[in-house]
């Protein structure tokens, strides 16, 4: 097809569609997976259904590694999950000053290191 394209390319009647550069793609333009919203589905479907798909296989895993009776608790229902999500900042900074001594020391010697070699290359051995 990309040879298809690069001959069709240098017709004359071919040459406002600029096949040659987009031969790599197989003469076509867009990103190749552009498609219809109204075709088939959508990625955010798909992405839904994939994001669910590992969420029921990791609960089923879990549910498998604490199951200590060897019953099979069967799968696990999505809706009766509460995911809660509280994030708090707990610290902000050095604990004391001989750990900011020490943030401070590494990072001069890292400014001096890339003062002693500005191409960031290794020296070879």
């Amino acid at each position: 097809m990309i040879d298809t394209a690069w001959q069709l390319g240098d017709l004359p009647q071919c040459e406002a569609l600029n096949l040659r550069r987009w031969a790599h793609m197989l003469g076509f333009r867009g990103h190749f997976l552009t498609k219809s919203r109204a075709y088939s589905t959508t990625f955010t479907a798909i992405r839904h259904e994939r994001r669910t798909w590992r969420l029921r296989d990791e609960l089923d895993r879990l549910a498998a590694d604490t199951d200590n009776h060897g019953d099979d608790p069967g799968p696990i229902d999505l809706d009766t999950i509460t995911v809660i999500n509280d994030w708090q900042v707990v610290h902000i900074g050095h604990h004391d000053h001989a750990e900011r001594e020490l943030a401070l020391a590494i990072a001069e010697r890292i400014r001096s290191q890339k003062r002693a070699n500005p191409t960031g290359r290794r020296a070879a051995a």
